[in-house]
């Protein structure tokens, strides 16, 4: 089914009221919630994988408290489709629970004309939440609660490890950064229950020995994801926390290979454009990046290509993987896309040497398209940074013999010998 994410829940949202406006044919909703143990004073908000339920913004829709324990709100869809959405307090750590305090999954829907829904939530979670998994992880996973530095909000970090990590004790390991970390790896934890599948595909191409095994790191978004995920706002001080904090902690609790060509960043939506801005910012660190459905632009409501121009647009060795579906959410942002490739060919790099761009018009927007893509984004992003590094060094080494060539030295000699 068609899974919108997160992505800029604010901005797709007021897009969606444009559309409900032009809509001859809007599909009506009735949300009824019955629900125990709300907090006093607090109120009830539905949120779900739709741009009329803020694109799992945690606060998009506010219900009207109609007595006790029950709720209501209305909600208008441009259309009849599938639609998964949940009941929270306003934040991603309070979700309606089932009676022994775990997440529910999401409920789900066909929407269709004045359809009436009647649901019951028993109890809601809370920071306190230790959440169980479901029995779909596959490896281990390594939790750092609460990190924080200077004036960014804590937030989780989650360390995949490959089989054998404790027994192979001599062994380095490459290692990818990717955001929103929550949705990586297990589905009791994922946004609206469904994740990338990192950990089972990781697994699978180690074992058919695609790739080396190699650690991946999931960095948690917090409720003021959009932001952070923007360079534009809070994106440089988000950039400075994974350079100065994240990776250093990384580098001393395990055994990675710090070096560039050896390290990666990705995400998707938001997410994909800030792992695109901290391999252009930093690409002394990142040999590549992984962009799924990067948000560059939006309707003239989003411009990320001016700050990109402020940070300089000389070639970087850095190899950028880029993609977007035509369905969707991603039908918005594929035309920004498409810019930022326009952009990059026009400052010199060259497809397939320096970056991909892969386009597929019947691709989705959501955590199970991204979940589809990003085994050739991975394989190919990695092989893309040995390769940008193999370049770089090739340069240097021409450098090198440029500088010595006339000085009557000979560079492969060391006067100490």
């Amino acid at each position: 089914m068609v899974f919108l994410g997160r992505l800029l829940a604010a901005l797709l949202a007021a897009s969606c009221v444009t559309a409900h406006a032009q809509s001859p044919m809007p599909v009506s909703v009735e949300f009824t919630l019955h629900a125990s143990g709300v907090p006093k004073g607090a109120s009830v908000y539905l949120s779900g994988g739709a741009p009329s339920l803020g694109n799992w913004k945690p606060d998009a829709v506010k219900m009207t408290r109609q007595g006790p324990n029950h709720w209501r709100a209305v909600v208008l869809f441009g259309d009849a489709m599938p639609v998964e959405y949940r009941y929270t307090l306003g934040r991603t750590s309070h979700v309606a629970a089932d009676h022994r305090g775990q997440p529910l999954p999401s409920f789900s829907i066909r929407t269709r004309r004045n359809l009436d829904v009647n649901d019951e939530v028993v109890a809601w979670t809370d920071e306190r939440t230790v959440v169980e998994a479901r029995g779909q992880v596959t490896g281990e996973l390594r939790y750092h609660r609460h990190v924080r530095s200077g004036t960014m909000p804590a937030r989780d970090l989650v360390v995949w490890l490959p089989r054998y990590y404790e027994m192979q004790d001599k062994r380095d390991y490459p290692v990818l950064y990717l955001n929103d970390g929550q949705d990586l790896f297990d589905p009791a934890q994922a946004e609206g229950g469904r994740d990338w599948q990192v950990d089972e595909t990781l697994q699978r191409l180690i074992e058919d020995e695609t790739i080396e095994p190699m650690i991946v790191v999931g960095i948690y978004s917090t409720d003021h994801r959009l932001s952070d995920y923007s360079p534009m706002e809070g994106g440089e001080a988000y950039m400075d926390f994974l350079l100065g904090t994240v990776k250093p902690l990384i580098d001393r609790r395990y055994r990675t290979r710090p070096g560039r060509e050896h390290t990666l960043v990705g995400g998707a939506a938001m997410g994909g454009l800030i792992a695109f801005a901290t391999a252009w910012r930093h690409p002394e660190v990142f040999g590549a990046a992984i962009s799924l459905s990067p948000a560059f632009r939006l309707d003239g409501r989003l411009d990320a290509m001016p700050w990109f121009e402020r940070q300089g647009t000389e070639m970087r060795p850095v190899f950028f993987y880029l993609d977007s579906g035509g369905v969707g959410a991603d039908a918005l942002l594929l035309p920004g896309v498409e810019d930022m490739v326009t952009q990059l060919k026009a400052w010199g790099y060259r497809p397939e040497q320096n970056f991909v761009f892969i386009r597929d018009l019947d691709g989705d927007h959501g955590v199970s398209a991204w979940a589809e893509r990003f085994p050739n984004a991975l394989t190919r992003s990695l092989r893309g940074a040995k390769r940008m590094e193999d370049i770089a060094r090739s340069r240097r080494a021409s450098e090198f013999d440029v500088a010595y060539a006339g000085s009557g030295h000979d560079p492969g000699f060391n006067a100490t010998e």
